[in-house]
């Protein structure tokens, strides 16, 4: 009752009503209240402009999530899952045998043979004065993580370069789908390789061989050319 009292009286000398929730906030600061720990003081409630910045703060917040979101499902989503797939599935080039080169009696100057890699050698016959006239080739090649960025084979010289689309066959492709501590599940052959096409010459390599150590010969005893001409005759 002396509560009630309390109230009424302090509702009397302000000369105004009394809200609610000032009379249960302040019910609590009877006299001798402590003002260093905050007694007796009417407690406010927050104000609507700071409700108001709170909600829309949260609002552009909830919007920019959401474009986030959206452009990561929508514009890139497609592009991810691709990423996605790659990660899973490994492309191997299968390499295509390079065509031979046979001189005019079908003896073969230029061949593949087995390598250490995965794709085959260049071999070459070993005779004076053929070396110049087949040329080289450029091997494909790879990064630090076995990832080809050259994939295909490259004349560097003579006919290996002369003839270099001819003799270049067309790479193949496997799929080889890996799980995630990379145990193979399965392989397929999506795209078999196509070797090169064979390349013969009208040239006699013994007789071309015979020539040029006969003129290696004559250079040393630096016999005029003329001459060996005539000797050749």
């Amino acid at each position: 009752m002396k509560l009630f009292d309390f109230f009424n009286k302090k509702k009397r000398s302000s000369g105004h009503e009394i809200a609610p929730d000032e009379i249960f906030l302040d019910s609590q600061n009877l006299p001798n209240f402590d003002v260093h720990q905050f007694e007796g003081r009417i407690e406010k409630p927050i104000s609507k402009n700071i409700i108001i910045y709170l909600g829309i703060f949260f609002l552009l917040t909830g919007i920019i999530f959401a474009s986030r979101i959206g452009v990561l499902q929508i514009e890139k989503g497609k592009a991810f899952k691709l990423q996605s797939e790659n990660n899973r599935l490994h492309h191997t080039p299968l390499f295509s045998e390079r065509g031979i080169i046979y001189d005019k009696n079908e003896i073969e100057l230029a061949w593949n043979s087995p390598g250490e890699d995965v794709f085959p050698n260049r071999s070459y016959v070993d005779e004076p004065g053929l070396s110049n006239l087949l040329g080289y080739i450029g091997y494909p090649a790879r990064d630090k993580k076995g990832v080809y960025y050259q994939t295909e084979f490259t004349g560097k010289d003579g006919l290996e370069y002369y003839y270099n689309k001819e003799l270049n066959g067309d790479n193949g492709l496997k799929i080889t789908e890996t799980d995630a501590l990379m145990n193979i599940r399965s392989e397929s052959v999506v795209k078999p390789p196509v070797d090169g096409k064979s390349l013969n010459l009208t040239i006699d390599s013994a007789v071309q061989s015979n020539f040029m150590s006969l003129w290696r010969a004559l250079r040393k005893k630096k016999v005029f050319p003329a001459v060996l001409v005539l000797l050749w005759m």
